[in-house]
């Protein structure tokens, strides 16, 4: 039960403010915000002495309603509805105080309050919208990595972290806090001594060193030789291919002398040539010369057919007509 002479003085206990806020959370998460007669029912089972004698003069509209009760008893008590906060709000407030700061290992002072704070922004984030070890794992996942190998992970809750924290001595933090200096000490002194280094190849002279006054004598090189350049020849394997005129030759004893004429001067003309004429046959074969059935294209004097689809014997065509 809460009387209102709480409300009044704060310095001796709970404030309105967090009391309103209390109770927010309490609907939240017994799901009962939502019935608005019930929410009004719960609340006035809260109050007590001159807090319940308040809320039972109101009228049975205001008092039947919690949504007109909420209001009207942060007026009474010189509260705005503004001063009350959503979960929400304590929910990012919550991890916006996560983003913890190096600087807080350089004084305990400064650490111990952040983790009192933590622990106060703990106590109004509803169970509904993290759980105990998310909010906890949040809060051990903020340490810097010297700390997150020295603390082990919690496995239940924030008071937990704390607890784990506290039980470790500060030699911790110290050796912490030492070993940032050294490595930044050391990183600087690096600096320092590479520093030169950089300076003395920046002012390396353009020249080459004189000694006793004079210039080194240069180094003898050997210049590259030129291209010898090649006669472009094609290559002896490379295919060559000429076009052979066509020729008609007569079957007369003429016409044979001008067909070995012609030939011999082709011999002559294409030495390399790979497919020559049979010279013991002065003119090639004619169909029809074939045995029989052997599918081969002739003529009997009909238009050009196959040999096994005609009764007709095979006629030689004139040898003029090849060459």
């Amino acid at each position: 039960m809460v009387d209102v002479g709480v409300f009044q003085n704060v310095g001796e206990g709970v404030s309105t403010t967090h009391f309103i806020r209390a109770f927010s959370h309490y609907l939240f998460e017994n799901r009962a915000n939502q019935d608005n007669k019930h929410s009004t029912k719960l609340f006035l089972s809260f109050l007590d002495g001159r807090a319940k004698k308040w809320a039972e003069t109101q009228p049975d509209d205001v008092k039947n309603s919690w949504k007109a009760l909420k209001p009207a008893f942060l007026v009474h008590f010189q509260l705005d509805e503004t001063s009350v906060e959503s979960p929400q709000v304590h929910y990012n407030a919550y991890f916006d105080h996560l983003k913890l700061q190096i600087t807080f290992l350089c004084h305990h002072q400064e650490w111990d309050k952040w983790l009192r704070c933590l622990l106060e922004l703990l106590m109004d984030v509803l169970s509904e919208m993290v759980t105990q070890w998310g909010l906890a794992h949040a809060a051990w996942m903020s340490l810097p990595s010297e700390l997150q190998a020295a603390i082990p992970q919690p496995k239940r809750g924030v008071i937990e972290f704390i607890n784990i924290y506290k039980s470790h001595d500060m030699e911790i933090h110290w050796e912490l806090k030492n070993e940032l200096q050294c490595n930044l000490a050391t990183s600087v002194e690096e600096q320092v001594h590479k520093a030169p280094d950089s300076l003395r190849f920046q002012m390396m002279p353009a020249s080459p060193p004189m000694q006793q006054g004079q210039l080194s004598p240069p180094q003898m090189c050997q210049l590259p030789a030129p291209p010898v350049h090649q006669p472009l020849t094609p290559p002896h394997d490379f295919a060559q291919f000429t076009e052979i005129t066509q020729q008609t030759f007569l079957d007369t004893p003429q016409g044979k002398v001008n067909y070995e004429a012609a030939l011999h001067d082709l011999e002559a003309r294409h030495p390399h040539a790979t497919i020559q004429l049979p010279k013991d046959e002065p003119y090639p074969l004619t169909p029809g010369t074939l045995r029989p059935r052997s599918n081969e294209f002739h003529h009997c004097g009909q238009d050009g057919h196959c040999q096994v689809a005609c009764i007709n014997g095979a006629v030689p065509q004139p040898k003029q007509n090849y060459h």
